[in-house]
């Protein structure tokens, strides 16, 4: 699985969702849904990237075998409160689910080990450009409006768990 991330600087917003699904699990839900919609245009943007046709004839059959409707809904925005490999959380990010998604995305990040890897590399670079494919493709155009939706929303979670918290 392929995941695409990048910081908008929240601090503490995972205690928050997780001491909020203790308090009011129905109030969390709506908190993760409404960050999760904030990243909806990323994850749109990046499922126009994924060709129709098969990248490769090898990828007909198989545990990778092509399938484009797949591939795209493979894409899909996540809210999480759990610490990644390196100790950060991170909150938001928008992953390839899809096997053969992840596998065409990212082919070629780290080099190829085999001469028929290496030439696999080639053509799907030659082919969809270089790694990656889809995912990180529309960052530079919707980094800014989805760092301020997110923002939004995280400032409504906000204010809603003060109100609760008040008894407003």
């Amino acid at each position: 699985m392929t995941a695409l991330g990048f910081s908008v600087g929240v601090a503490g917003v995972s205690d928050v969702l997780r001491e909020l699904g203790r308090i009011d699990p129905e109030l969390r839900k709506q908190a993760v849904s409404s960050i999760r919609d904030s990243l909806q245009p990323l994850a749109d943007a990046a499922k126009t990237y994924v060709p129709t046709d098969v990248p490769l004839s090898g990828m007909v059959r198989g545990t990778k075998a092509w399938n484009s409707g797949r591939v795209r809904s493979g894409i899909r925005a996540k809210v999480s409160t759990k610490a990644n490999r390196s100790g950060q959380i991170p909150l938001a990010k928008i992953v390839q689910a899809n096997p053969a998604g992840a596998m065409w995305d990212m082919a070629g990040k780290r080099g190829g080990s085999t001469e028929a890897g290496r030439r696999m590399i080639a053509v799907m670079s030659q082919r969809n450009g270089p790694p990656s494919r889809a995912m990180w493709r529309p960052v530079d155009l919707y980094r800014a409006r989805t760092e301020e939706a997110l923002q939004a929303a995280v400032d409504e979670v906000e204010r809603t768990l003060n109100e609760r918290l008040r008894g407003d």
